[in-house]
């Protein structure tokens, strides 16, 4: 039975590193090291696995489960940051902006190899863009020249 608590005892004090490192990664630039990022792409998983140890030890070793809670308390912001524990909701005014993202593909749906189908396909395209005349903000992905000759010319 020792060595099966020295193990999970062992495990644990990893698990408290990896945190600890967590907590570092976003305030270390990853051009100094990159792998402490990492640990900052985990952090949920290592939450999780710090509780699970606190409630572990709570009923093996509740001294052992200090370690955890400890750990979970010194990084008790980055817990607030990733857990939203009942905050105010920011009051919004009336005013809205709409926003609408669309992939063009460089026209692919407004274009056929012949020219007679050409035309109606890129009046077709001209249309569904202009549904979104309302639109605040249009973002258009993978424009390009014959894309951008049928943008410049019908959408404002």
């Amino acid at each position: 039975m020792k060595f099966i608590n020295r193990t999970f005892l062992l495990v644990n004090f990893g698990v408290i590193v990896a945190t600890l490192l967590a907590y570092l990664a976003p305030t270390i630039d990853p051009e100094f090291t990159w792998t402490i990022s990492f640990f900052g792409l985990f952090y949920p998983i290592l939450l999780v696995l710090n509780i699970l140890f606190v409630l572990f030890w709570l009923f093996k070793k509740p001294k052992y489960a200090l370690f955890s809670l400890f750990c979970i308390l010194l990084g008790w912001n980055q817990v607030k940051g990733f857990i939203n524990f009942n905050s105010p909701r920011p009051e919004t005014s009336d005013e809205t902006i709409t926003v609408m993202t669309y992939n063009i593909s460089n026209a692919l749906h407004g274009y056929d190899a012949k020219k007679k189908n050409r035309a109606i396909k890129k009046k077709a395209l001209v249309e569904f863009l202009d549904q979104f005349k309302d639109v605040d903000i249009l973002c258009i992905q993978e424009v390009g020249d014959y894309a951008f000759e049928i943008l410049k010319k019908n959408v404002s």
